[in-house]
């Protein structure tokens, strides 16, 4: 007589292959706009990264000076990153780092899917738990 297969081993087959087949996602964004919340521009979009790959969101700014004026600029990227070390410039930044390199604060997370804007459910994620919840329904019924 075979053994009938239990809630539980199609639980945990679903949890290694959805965690097996598909990688973190993260939001792509390189442009001006992406200072922005993510969900609020056409430029910021869903990818999906690579397996190993985190999110990262790095913050850059810099002082250009002239004899008439100062001009900060400033850019934001949002990515998948293969190895993302957090850093912190901008606390200790002096003025002479401001103007000859800039100053940069990187925040890296794993997490949940588009953790470099905030906490955030993926589709694959809601599907899995939809699964688990009528999974559990029917092994109650039974």
């Amino acid at each position: 007589m075979t053994n009938p297969i239990h809630g539980y081993q199609v639980l945990i087959l679903i949890v290694f292959f959805h965690v097996g087949i598909f990688g973190l996602r993260c939001w792509n964004c390189k442009s001006e706009t992406c200072r922005e919340d993510p969900t609020s521009t056409d430029e910021a979009q869903k990818q999906d990264c690579g397996q190993g790959q985190i999110c990262q969101k790095v913050y850059f700014e810099m002082i250009f000076e002239n004899e008439k004026e100062e001009t900060v600029y400033v850019s934001t990227v949002r990515s998948c990153a293969h190895h993302c070390e957090p850093r912190d410039d901008l606390r200790n930044c002096s003025r002479m780092r401001h103007t000859t390199h800039g100053c940069v604060r990187r925040d890296c997370c794993e997490d949940a899917d588009l953790c470099n804007k905030a906490l955030a459910m993926s589709p694959g994620l809601m599907c899995l738990i939809g699964l688990l919840v009528c999974l559990l329904a029917f092994t109650l019924l039974s």
